[in-house]
């Protein structure tokens, strides 16, 4: 589904949130996040810097400039925790979707039921 979405929305730099809690991102060990990454990868050739974690931010400033690169299309798909990436991460001034697997749509401290999964371009 992922690769899907970035293809779909690839002229428009649409960018996806990953949401996981299964584990967490640690780099040189194995985990779900760096799996999927290099499956993206090698599989559907999705550019290596346009997919990001962020518990690669050690700080608020390198939080606040990974989601100025998203908002810019320089990264396309980024993973994180429900904690890290749903606290203080807003791609953009406008009112936006999630991504979601499920019909259960989660928006700030609200969940709406869809049908299907949507996604809305941010330039």
């Amino acid at each position: 589904m992922l690769a899907q979405y970035y293809q779909r929305f690839d002229a428009a730099k649409g960018t996806q949130f990953v949401f996981s809690d299964l584990g967490t991102y640690k780099p040189g060990e194995w985990n779900v996040y760096s799996e999927i990454k290099r499956k993206l990868i090698e599989d559907y050739k999705i550019p290596a810097h346009e997919i990001r974690f962020i518990q690669e931010c050690k700080n608020e400033r390198a939080k606040k400039a990974m989601v100025e690169a998203m908002n810019r299309g320089e990264i396309r798909i980024i993973f994180g925790s429900t904690s890290m990436l749903g606290t203080g991460v807003t791609p953009s001034s406008e009112p936006w979707p999630f991504i979601t697997s499920t019909p259960l749509e989660t928006i700030g401290p609200r969940a709406t039921q869809r049908k299907e999964p949507y996604v809305r371009a941010i330039k």
